[in-house]
């Protein structure tokens, strides 16, 4: 892979980010924010380290204000620290303004002439030195990305290209795993695709519809009468009243054929925690065995599948039309996208993490 700049960094520094005990770790993208989120261990922090980044108002500016206000106070600690993340957070945004090409020649890598300026240095390492280190899994694998990103004594910029680099070989091994798990969904009897509506966000189930993932058929589609009823806020968005749930069967009186159309296959939802916590919370409250739907293997998370797939770092929507059979629908529709051919073929191009962010916002 190599990295395509996709925007100027020559004004970084590339200061290591070792300042004495004190030391800087790129940790895992934060979903708030969308940005890996920056530990700080050092003298001042005995114990665990102190995270930052989990907050959207976190950034360089933040740091470089704080670094400021420890020069004034002489607070050694605090300037060395609050230097190290403000150079670490712009390399990292850099970083994240970069497409990666996956499919590209291999360069050589040329070494550094000692005692370069930062500006030539960062200018080097973005057009020569790191296209060469990301070229293809031969020349460096992730986990060497990976472990050159955490050597604090590398300077920020090379660290943060190298933690782009590791991540993106991990996005497009995520991909080809999303592939490989829905061809496995989609054979026959592997799995059903199952969805609920309920009465309110933290409610009960007022809906279910369960659909056999390979063949589309419907197996099971009924609304179900609840212990309480539906709010207004959950009626605006699946259209379901409680008049409408007056005469329709309770939980107990589906739930032999839940359990029948469920045996024996996986079953997938689009929000797995979701589905699995609302019908947990209604079977509890009809005094109903789960049975194989209390493992949490049984169930898997096609949400999770279609954002890996899409190298995305935050959830995409369904966006079917809040009825459970309609959505069962909407949900297969995308799983045999995940399985279809093209779908396996690997990407040329990982688009910068704040496009593919925005993309989804």
């Amino acid at each position: 892979m190599r990295v395509l700049p996709a925007a100027s960094v020559r004004d970084l520094g590339v200061t290591a980010l070792a300042a004495g005990p004190l030391t800087v770790h790129i940790g895992d993208r934060t979903r708030p924010s969308g940005r890996p989120v920056l530990h700080v261990t050092g003298p001042r922090f005995p114990g665990d380290a102190v995270t930052w980044g989990a907050a959207h108002e976190e950034n360089a500016e933040l740091h470089e204000d704080l670094a400021a206000d420890a020069r004034t106070a002489r607070d050694v600690v605090d300037l060395a620290q609050h230097t190290a993340l403000a150079s670490m957070r712009r390399a990292l945004d850099a970083a994240d303004a970069l497409d990666v090409e996956t499919a590209a020649p291999r360069p050589v890598a040329p070494s550094l002439a000692s005692g370069a300026d930062a500006a030539r240095v960062a200018d080097v390492l973005l057009r020569v030195v790191l296209p060469a280190y990301a070229t293809a899994a031969p020349l460096l694998p992730a986990r060497v990305h990976a472990a050159l990103a955490d050597d604090v004594a590398l300077p920020a910029v090379r660290r943060a290209m190298h933690w782009r680099c590791a991540e993106a070989g991990r996005l497009l091994t995520a991909r080809h795993d999303a592939h490989t798990w829905a061809r496995e969904m989609v054979r026959p009897d592997a799995a059903v695709l199952l969805d609920l509506e309920t009465t309110a966000l933290d409610g009960m189930a007022c809906e279910v519809a369960v659909l056999d993932a390979a063949t589309g058929e419907t197996l099971l589609d009924t609304l179900v009468r609840p212990p309480t009823p539906c709010t207004a806020a959950a009626a605006a968005v699946h259209g379901i009243t409680t008049a409408q749930l007056a005469d329709a069967p309770t939980l107990a009186h589906v739930w032999d054929d839940v359990l029948r159309v469920t045996r024996g296959r996986r079953v997938l939802t689009w929000n797995a925690d979701f589905d699995h916590a609302v019908l947990t919370r209604s079977a509890a409250a009809a005094d109903l065995p789960l049975a194989h739907l209390d493992d949490v293997d049984t169930w898997a998370c096609l949400m999770a599948r279609h954002r890996d797939h899409a190298m995305r770092w935050r959830y995409a929507p369904l966006r079917g039309p809040h009825r459970a059979l309609g959505d069962c629908h909407t949900a297969r529709r995308v799983l045999h996208d995940l399985a279809a051919p093209a779908a396996g073929a690997p990407p040329t191009r990982i688009p910068a993490p704040t496009r593919a962010l925005e993309a989804v916002a």
